[in-house]
């Protein structure tokens, strides 16, 4: 996967980028290496944003407050699922970040 991302990367494809780093940031995830998870995930953030794709930002910040909620930091947490709110996204996304947030409280 991060040879695909590499390969984005040198071909200008900014939005296949960021979904290499979110699928990255997962993997991380399940291993519980919450850490570069978190990385990955904001790394996501920083690429779809700069490419102006606003689709996928409410699952990305939800990923990256799950993720900074299992690293024990509550407050960053409850900020990125109150951002990942602002944006677009299916039912079943704001349900998620509605439920993670009020968790997170």
């Amino acid at each position: 996967v991060k040879k695909a991302c590499k390969w984005f990367i040198n071909n200008n494809k900014p939005v296949y980028e960021a979904w290499c780093y979110a699928l990255i940031g997962s993997n991380y995830y399940k291993n519980n290496n919450n850490d570069s998870a978190c990385s990955f995930f904001t790394k996501s953030l920083n690429t779809y944003k700069k490419a102006d794709f606003i689709d996928s930002l409410a699952v990305i910040y939800d990923r990256l407050a799950t993720c900074l909620y299992y690293k024990g930091s509550f407050r960053f947490a409850k900020i990125n699922y109150t951002i990942g709110l602002l944006y677009p996204a299916p039912v079943n996304n704001k349900a998620s970040l509605l439920n993670g947030l009020a968790i997170s409280y």
